[in-house]
């Protein structure tokens, strides 16, 4: 039997990159899979499709009745949406602010909200959310984004501890350096997006990036029976780079040569 078998899984923001991993792999540990995203997927997966923007309330309750009404149950929710904008204050626009906290912080806040009276009363469930380093410690470059994170943290612990006796756990994966279009949309812009991918290395102790697939296995961990001691804790998913400095020699491009 798969890690997921027979549970009903929810997976927002599941059309393409992490989440559509997440989703696949969901299924091929047996788990019964509904993407719910503004985007349709980006290939036939098998699962259950609803276009859902998450921001709108009434659409994020239809969505939990839908499911509810189908299956009965949500066993887990994976809140994958998210959105990147990279600014420093001063050069901020205050609406892009609002966007990236619409996208990133009330879309989990609503979907939590909508399935948690289901897992209360089931006394049972597994929430796992997408955080990121932004969601452990400050970086330079995005502050707007890293305040979405840091929310996106305090939303998972303050279920996480509130829930926790009625069997309902809840954790965030913080994913580094990822293959995604997301990160490839976020480079600036350049003939060789792949050398940029390559100097990202530099920063990274296992020297590559990560694949969306390393991403989803610890969501479906955290998701799965095998966590069930697991909560209100978010899992580093970066080749090493939170854990520490690495020796100065080793922040270069040409770290292979």
């Amino acid at each position: 039997m798969g890690k997921l078998q027979d549970k009903v899984a929810v997976v927002v923001g599941g059309a393409r990159g992490i989440g559509l991993a997440t989703a696949k792999l969901m299924m091929l540990e047996g788990a019964v899979v509904t993407i719910a995203d503004i985007l349709e997927p980006g290939e036939d997966t098998g699962a259950s499709f609803h276009g859902l923007d998450a921001s709108d309330v009434g659409a994020v309750d239809e969505l939990a009745d839908l499911v509810l009404r189908q299956h009965g149950r949500i066993d887990v929710l994976y809140n994958n949406l998210g959105i990147h904008y990279s600014a420093q204050i001063p050069d901020s626009d205050p609406e892009e602010f609002d966007r990236v906290m619409r996208i990133n912080v009330k879309s989990h806040y609503l979907t939590s909200r909508a399935f948690l009276p289901a897992m209360i009363g089931q006394e049972s469930g597994s929430m796992v959310f997408m955080s990121s380093h932004g969601g452990i410690a400050g970086r330079p470059t995005d502050p707007v984004y890293n305040a979405s994170k840091h929310a996106v943290t305090g939303l998972m612990r303050s279920i996480a501890v509130a829930y926790a006796h009625l069997g309902i756990r809840a954790n965030a994966v913080a994913p580094g350096a990822v293959d995604t279009p997301m990160l490839r949309a976020a480079l600036p812009n350049s003939q060789n997006v792949d050398d940029l991918m390559g100097a990202l290395t530099a920063n990274i102790p296992l020297a590559r990036i990560a694949q969306p697939e390393e991403v989803a296995s610890v969501v479906v961990f955290l998701a799965s029976e095998e966590a069930s001691y697991v909560t209100g804790h978010v899992i580093p998913v970066d080749g090493g780079r939170m854990a520490g400095v690495m020796p100065g020699n080793r922040y270069r491009t040409d770290h292979l040569n």
